[in-house]
This record gives structure tokens, sequence and C-alpha cells, in this order.
């Protein structure tokens, strides 16, 4: 069986982006707002060497909402993708669900563990020996429903989006201590 890392995208693996409209931080809406951490690159590449695979699983619901165009989304996922590939860091699946509760209700959105069940089945995935690294209540629920070990990711513009007390099996500033904290627990 495999082992694998699961991610939330924004405010892991790339900064969230002040919306002046609403005050509050969010996913990028266009292409040109979407850049990756100054370490995710580096991150991904040791993850990578230690034989873990890569799922992207991200809450992705602004065109619903209408803050966003759908051409835009896949631009961005487009973009990040293509920024993978060029850093020879390979994904096995992105899961994106575009849905939101109020408009569009469905079973795929965090923290549903709808996808994670689906890469289980699909990719033979050990969960046990498995982590979600994410930065909200929805990423941590959704890993601890799947039995992952999980990583809080404490980005400060993620806040808002942490209101309840979390039990997450670990708690970092960014996905670079995430990564050394794996690390240290692989090489027990």
């Amino acid at each position: 069986m495999n082992r694998a890392i699961f991610f939330d995208r924004d405010g892991v693996l790339n900064p969230l982006v002040l919306n002046t409209e609403t005050n509050n931080f969010e996913a990028p809406h266009v292409p040109e707002d979407f850049t990756l951490f100054s370490y995710t690159i580096k991150c991904l590449q040791k993850l990578q060497e230690m034989g873990f695979d890569f799922f992207l699983i991200s809450n992705q619901p602004d065109s619903v909402l209408g803050k966003a165009t759908m051409e835009n989304i896949t631009k961005i996922k487009d973009k990040f993708e293509a920024l993978m590939q060029k850093a020879n860091v390979k994904f096995t699946d992105y899961f994106y669900c575009y849905h939101h509760p109020a408009k569009d209700p469905c079973e795929c959105r965090k923290p549903n563990n709808f996808f994670i069940k689906q890469a289980e089945k699909k990719y033979n995935i050990n969960l046990q020996d498995s982590w979600l690294i994410g930065d909200q209540d929805t990423d941590i629920l959704c890993g601890k429903k799947s039995g992952l070990k999980t990583i809080l990711i404490n980005y400060p513009e993620s806040g808002n989006k942490r209101k309840n007390p979390l039990n997450a099996d670990f708690n970092t500033e960014n996905l670079e201590e995430a990564v050394n904290l794996i690390g240290k627990l692989e090489n027990k």
C-alpha cells in the first residue's frame, strides 16, 4: 500500500490574497495573484524524496459565490499544475470541489472525506500511514474522519477559518515546519 500526503492548497502551498471588498484574506481570484510560498517547491521535493504520493484537495467555491469566474479558477489551477511540473513535483491527483453549501450542496466539499476515500480506493493508499496538511477547521476535520495524521498550519491570514478548538495531531507555523516534523517522525 502507498503512503500519501493530502494537501490543502490556499494558505498551505500559496499565500491567501486580501479581498478589498470583504476585507478578508481569500483564495486568489485571478491567475496574476497566484504565487507559491518561497519554500513550497523545496518542501514538496523533500517530501517526494521520502516516498509519499501527493494529492491536492481544495474547496474552490468562488465561482458559484460570484467572486471569480470559472475561467480564472481554471487558469489558477493550470498555473499551479504547471509550476509543479516545472519543478518535477508529481501530484498523483488533484481534487477540487467547486460547490458551496449555501448555493450548491454536495458530498465532495471538505470536511467531507469523499475525495480521500476515492484516492484510497483508486490508488491503494494506506490512510493510517498518511497525512493531511491544512490551514482550516474543515481540513483537519476531513483528515480526522479519514484516519489520517493531521497537521494544522497556523497561517495568520487563515485565522478566520479556524473558529473551533481543533485536535490536530500537530500544529506548525508553515509548510517548512510541517515537512521537518514529518521528516523527524519518519526517521524514528
